[in-house]
């Protein structure tokens, strides 16, 4: 039974929001706000509007470079340390929105003195997801893109948990976990051209081409004209359209989705569909 916590519209049969040939509109379950602890994640998606446009670049400078001294074995906690707390890692995607609040502060400051502090961190969180890190976060050497998951943990945005029970874990290669990615690997490209010679930057270029292809290769569903939601899961691939996953891979400031396949995704994720929830984009 789902716990009270949590609201769906429709029943079960409408909920699913089929879609034909398999393609399956998934509106997610949602948790009560007053049950939800602070995210840092919330942080990196918020620090443009928050701080940069309304001009508090030095609050967003800082805001940075502590993360940054808080990064351990290449991730960025989820939660800070409090009092006698100890800090929580439980996040695929955190640490990667950072490079895109890094770019972001970048763009709007010039700040060079805070890349150069930063940007050994940047280059050790790549390396760490390349061998391996914490919670099942990796690349795969077959292909290039980043899997992730652990029993018990919930890593992406969509992280609602009742006791032990992770509603929506996507274990796997997570469509927006790849997007952001991609993303981290063409700035980190960029930024290590931008300060040194190019053959710093050499190794994450290669692994960048290598990324784009295998994305567009694996993730997209001809029939359904959008991409799966995860692939290499648990139960193989999720074809779930969860819109806010799907535009990841053409908003960044490096959308790793191929340009022919964009008006796709944009006209699905725009059209409402049967059994949608009315509260989907605060879902999770």
């Amino acid at each position: 039974m789902v716990p009270e916590t949590f609201v769906r519209s429709g029943g079960a049969e409408d909920g699913l929001g089929w879609l034909p040939s398999g393609c399956r509109y998934a509106p997610a379950p949602r948790v009560a706000r007053d049950q939800r602890p602070r995210r840092l994640r919330d942080t990196m998606i918020s620090l443009e509007g928050l701080a940069l446009t309304t001009g508090r670049f030095a609050e967003a400078g800082y805001i940075l470079r502590t993360f940054a001294h808080y990064v351990r074995d290449g991730l960025i906690p989820n939660m800070f340390p409090e009092g006698e707390a100890a800090g929580l890692y439980h996040t695929a995607d955190a640490t990667l929105g950072f490079f895109h609040a890094v770019d972001r502060y970048l763009h709007f400051t010039g700040d060079l003195t805070t890349l150069d502090l930063l940007l050994p961190t940047l280059v050790d969180i790549v390396e760490h997801h390349i061998r391996g890190t914490s919670f099942g976060i990796a690349m795969d050497p077959a292909d290039g893109l980043l899997r992730q998951g652990q029993e018990g943990h919930q890593l992406t945005w969509m992280d609602a948990k009742v006791g032990d029970w992770v509603v929506t874990p996507r274990r796997g290669k997570a469509v927006e976990i790849n997007a952001l990615w991609y993303n981290a690997l063409r700035l980190l490209e960029g930024w290590l051209g931008s300060e040194g010679s190019g053959e710093d930057a050499r190794p994450f270029t290669e692994l960048a081409e290598r990324v784009y292809q295998s994305f567009d290769r694996r993730f997209w569903i001809e029939e359904c004209g959008y991409l799966y939601d995860v692939i290499d899961g648990e139960q193989s691939h999720d074809p779930s359209l969860r819109p806010p996953n799907q535009i990841l891979a053409i908003s960044l400031a490096h959308p790793v989705l191929d340009p022919s396949h964009w008006t796709s995704v944009l006209d699905v994720v725009k059209e409402p569909r049967p059994g949608a929830s009315p509260n989907f984009f605060a879902a999770g």
